[in-house]
């Protein structure tokens, strides 16, 4: 094993994945066992799925409805949309008009 290589970091990995999302890998395996991978692969995307595809793995955001984001957030409790850029606005007073 050469210096600082973790050699079984890649199953760690995938052991912690499975662990936080609960995953039972005997079902994911019985469910897609019957998919014809090689054909899913091969269609060609329209240039819109492939843009947002881009977008949303560069960013790391899920690509989901909006519905389905709302109830994840909800489940979750936390945030994935992402939040206005910029600085937020200073709100005036309403009793003087002056900016806070």
């Amino acid at each position: 094993m050469r210096a600082g290589v973790d050699q079984l970091a890649p199953l760690k990995s995938r052991l912690l994945v499975s662990r936080l999302l609960r995953i039972d890998l005997a079902t994911w395996q019985e469910i897609v066992a019957g998919i014809d991978w090689k054909g899913t692969l091969a269609h060609a995307e329209d240039r819109d799925t492939i843009a947002a595809l881009r977008l949303n793995t560069y960013t790391g955001l899920p690509l989901a409805s909006d519905s389905f984001l709302s109830k994840l957030e909800r489940k979750l409790g936390r945030r994935f949309r992402p939040l206005p850029v910029g600085r937020p606005r200073k709100l005036k007073s309403k009793v003087s008009g002056k900016i806070k």
